[in-house]
């Protein structure tokens, strides 16, 4: 039977995604020449994806994104630090990306390019993380003599990675690739 989702830890993972959203941001408002130098390297390392066609670009960016996803989840055995290491760089690496691409393009456009990935991949992401967070306090609970299966807490938390995660991903990486290029042009 599977578990209960994790409501604390997935407010957790949004508090914290948004706080380093709002530090990312601040950081690439107060220093824009070292935001720009960070965000030139960054776009830099995947400019060879945007050579892809769209279909091998949609599957390169849903196996990147499933296997980040999986591994801050089962992270989160580790005391619950990857998975929270994870929505944080997450966040501020979000928010230094929109301050840059706002300055570039303006709000509106630069919200059109992240909105997409806010309708589904972070919360997929978060969810994941969520649990991550949960089997860290689970393990934690167990090595201090808890008497709950931490083996049935990992097959829950993969077992909802699997049907709930994989699929969502998948479909944020296709929205990813085809439609947020479209709405960025709309709003050009």
């Amino acid at each position: 039977m599977g578990r209960r989702f994790p409501k604390g830890a997935y407010a957790l993972t949004i508090l914290l995604f948004l706080l380093f959203f709002v530090a990312g941001y601040s950081f690439a408002e107060q220093n824009p020449s070292e935001a720009r130098r960070f965000f030139d390297q960054f776009k830099q390392f995947f400019e060879p994806i945007a050579e892809l066609d769209p279909a091998s670009m949609v599957l390169l960016i849903f196996i990147n994104n499933s296997i980040k996803t999986f591994l801050a989840m089962v992270g989160g055995l580790f005391f619950s630090i990857i998975p929270l290491v994870f929505v944080a760089s997450n966040g501020a690496l979000l928010g230094l990306v929109f301050s840059i691409s706002a300055k570039e393009f303006g709000w509106v456009r630069a919200a059109w390019l992240i909105a997409p990935h806010g309708i589904i991949e972070i919360p997929t992401v978060l969810a994941a993380c969520a649990y991550g967070i949960w089997l860290g306090y689970r393990l934690a609970a167990k090595l201090l003599g808890a008497e709950d299966s931490i083996l049935r807490d990992v097959a829950s938390s993969l077992g909802f990675f699997f049907r709930t995660c994989v699929p969502l991903l998948f479909v944020a990486a296709f929205i990813e690739v085809l439609i947020t290029p479209v709405l960025a042009a709309l709003h050009a």
